[in-house]
């Protein structure tokens, strides 16, 4: 509970310089501002001026999945964390922090040059690298601070810290928003039936959002065991039953990964577009193209949600398969070796099929509600944020489930 209280209050810390920082400034910076309604991230960063943690964790973000690509397109790397086991692990785990500094620090300049104009007279007198040491070592503080509190949530084992950094910030602009949308509810200025049917909209979308997280499709195996005689080189030998069991494949096991991958993607091309000195009319175009408002945004969002949904770094049916065969299982009915690595690839391929399928639906449905509840009554009340806040309910809940079972564990041990 503490870490959580320290996570939520170190968003609070006040960035010395940047009081009052005009509405929608550096909002590209902080990936939770392209998943919160855009009205949300304006009131925050224009009445509350910018915290040390502006950037939220999205840096070490960036680094987890670029660290995905990293294992997904180097087999070398994969099979060299395999053999190395919980050392291996941990040594990537320390070369995802080491690039998350990076991205934190690279990010954290850009976001000191989009807000320079914003900064206190002190500061915008300053020459630019005293203005940098000023506002990057700061900004990039904050971030890491975030992370470490993430991390330490996480060996709580009360959740995974990052989706509850995340959730926190969500359900703060939700805050926001309620104090905005209440008064305006009250004095006739938003129909009633509007609140009546985000409800619906929401209970609609935390079930579909239930079925994704915890959708699996199960493989059933059998453990066996080797009866009869070994005479005539093991001739007249079977293998007899002895239960029955199964393997479950999750629909989506990359969590809300596919969706922050997407969005950062199309929303975060032009601006890198931008920053590199792109010609105009090729940024013209690209704005006239990933507009929101288009269809083909929407087309380009579902095909990366789905497309990064099948990403798996660990080469799963190939390692169930090598642990089936160790502890004396099969797939009933199919032969073992390679006969059960593709079955088992093309069980996997259509569980994530249908996972990833609902996913991007789910998701672009959902931004596309925001966008016309804006459009239509100012205000949004964040659909695609409630995927995450879902995710992190029954990360948690399994979690405290587990944690409920340990005084039974202790229990049965002691008898032994």
């Amino acid at each position: 509970m503490w870490l959580v209280l320290c996570l939520r209050v170190a968003q609070f810390v006040p960035l010395p310089g940047f009081a009052h920082a005009p509405p929608g400034a550096g909002a590209q910076a902080n990936v939770l501002n392209l998943l919160l309604p855009t009205d949300l991230g304006e009131l925050t960063v224009s009445t509350a001026g910018l915290s040390v943690c502006h950037m939220g964790i999205s840096p070490y973000i960036t680094a987890s999945i670029a660290m995905s690509f990293a294992l997904a397109a180097v087999p070398e790397l994969r099979q060299w964390r395999k053999d190395a086991g919980a050392e291996g692990t941990d040594i990537i785990a320390q070369w995802g922090r080491r690039l998350g500094l990076l991205c934190s620090l690279a990010q954290a300049t850009w976001t000191a040059f989009s807000l320079r104009s914003a900064a206190a007279p002190i500061l915008q007198a300053m020459p630019l690298p005293e203005y940098l040491a000023c506002t990057v070592f700061p900004l990039a503080a904050g971030t890491s601070c975030l992370m470490w509190l993430a991390e330490e949530i996480t060996r709580t084992g009360i959740g995974q810290g990052t989706s509850v950094a995340i959730s926190l910030s969500i359900v703060g602009g939700y805050a926001s928003a309620l104090r905005s949308i209440v008064p305006a509810l009250l004095s006739g200025s938003i129909a009633g039936y509007v609140p009546a049917l985000a409800c619906l909209a929401f209970l609609a979308q935390t079930a579909l959002a239930v079925l994704v997280v915890e959708g699996v499709r199960k493989v059933p195996i059998a453990f066996f065991q080797l009866q009869g005689g070994a005479g005539a080189g093991g001739a007249g030998r079977r293998a007899t039953a002895l239960n029955d069991d199964h393997i479950p494949f999750r629909a989506n096991p990359t969590g809300v990964q596919p969706v922050l991958f997407a969005v950062c993607l199309l929303e975060g091309t032009p601006v890198l577009l931008a920053a590199l000195g792109a010609p105009a009319a090729l940024l013209q175009s690209l704005a006239q193209l990933l507009s929101p408002q288009g269809l083909f945004y929407y087309v380009a969002y579902v095909l990366v949600v789905f497309a990064f949904s099948f990403l798996d770094v660990e080469d799963t049916p190939a390692e169930v398969a090598e642990y089936i065969l160790k502890v004396g299982a099969r797939v009933p009915g199919v032969r073992p070796g390679e006969a059960t690595v593709a079955f088992l690839r093309d069980t996997q391929f259509q569980a994530r099929a249908w996972g990833g399928l609902l996913l991007s639906l789910l998701s672009a449905l959902s931004m596309a509600a925001d966008k016309y509840m804006h459009a239509q009554f100012g205000k949004s009340i964040g659909f695609t944020s409630l995927l995450i806040i879902t995710g992190t309910v029954l990360q948690m809940r399994r979690q405290i489930r587990a944690f409920a079972e340990k005084p039974k564990l202790k229990a049965t041990l002691a008898q032994l």
